[in-house]
C-alpha cells in the first residue's frame, strides 16, 4: 500500500529550467508501506489523482 507523504505543484527556478520549462510540475512523495521506501514523482499530469499517479510510476 502507498502511503502519501506529499502533494506539490512546483515551478523550475534554475537557469536553464526556467527558460525552457514553461509549465508548472506536480511533486509527489508516496512510501510503500511494506517496503518502507519513499518515491519521489515528477509529472505534468493534474487530472489523475495521487494515488493513480503513484500506482502507474511504481509498475512501471
Amino acid at each position: 500500500m502507498l502511503v502519501l507523504i506529499y502533494d506539490q505543484t512546483i515551478k523550475l527556478t534554475g537557469h536553464y529550467s526556467a527558460r525552457y520549462s514553461l509549465e508548472k510540475l506536480r511533486r509527489v512523495k508516496v512510501r510503500d508501506s511494506e517496503s518502507g521506501k519513499a518515491i519521489v514523482l515528477l509529472t505534468n499530469n493534474f487530472t489523475l489523482p495521487t494515488a493513480t499517479v503513484a500506482q502507474l510510476y511504481r509498475s512501471r
